[in-house]
């Protein structure tokens, strides 16, 4: 009885170790396909979703403030912001492209880079341009805080949306170190226009833009 035994615990031991084995994470890609973590929007185009020029980007979303002046830099006036809410494929919303930017409280080129654009948005916002800014990082390099988003947004009196993004959901999209990340997307087809790191300069935005917001 006592050999059966010590046979049977052996069995169940080798059973554990196969399991957990089989289960075990794959080794993450070098740049990993963003999740679809809205849920799917109804009419959100069908991936497969890319990370690169060409590709469609996944319906991502944040908490954050679609109106941070008007909201007074409130956490508690935070609502999920999805890029699926600026998907027009027929125009009927007045969307022509998004511009996404990524920043961090760290980053020098993105505290220089807020007044431009600001000038960017007041351009291009009437012609159907979203401007949405993404806050992933605190001054410690650390994911960022509704506090930090807060400080940001009263710092640079942003008034276009405002996100937060702690776990950096567009790190897929840029090396982190080389922050700001500034992305276009066709807003009829969420098809990715352009991505650059750091400031773009002034021939970018036109050459980018004019295309998706001319009739």
């Amino acid at each position: 009885m006592v050999g059966k035994s010590k046979w049977v615990a052996l069995f169940f031991a080798s059973m554990m170790l196969v399991h957990c084995g089989a289960n075990d994470p794959a080794p993450p890609r070098s740049h990993p396909t963003p999740v679809d973590d809205a849920g799917s929007e109804a009419g959100y185009p069908e991936g497969p979703y890319g990370v690169s020029n060409g590709q469609v980007i996944a319906n991502l979303s944040w908490e954050g403030w679609r109106e941070p002046k008007q909201s007074g830099f409130e956490p508690s006036a935070f609502e999920r912001i999805s890029l699926g809410d600026f998907f027009d494929p027929d125009g009927e919303k007045g969307f022509r492209a998004i511009f996404v930017n990524a920043s961090a409280r760290w980053c020098s080129i993105c505290k220089m880079e807020q007044r431009h654009i600001r000038e960017k948005r007041d351009v291009w916002g009437p012609r159907g341009v979203v401007f949405l800014e993404t806050l992933f990082e605190n001054t410690g390099s650390g994911p960022a805080t509704p506090s930090d988003l807060v400080a940001w947004g009263n710092t640079y009196q942003i008034d276009w949306i405002l996100v937060l993004d702690p776990t950096n959901k567009l790190s897929s999209f840029f090396d982190r170190s080389a922050s700001p990340m500034n992305m276009i997307i066709d807003a009829r087809t969420m098809v990715i226009r352009d991505i650059i790191t750091g400031m773009p300069d002034e021939s970018w935005w036109a050459h980018h833009l004019e295309p998706l917001v001319t009739p």
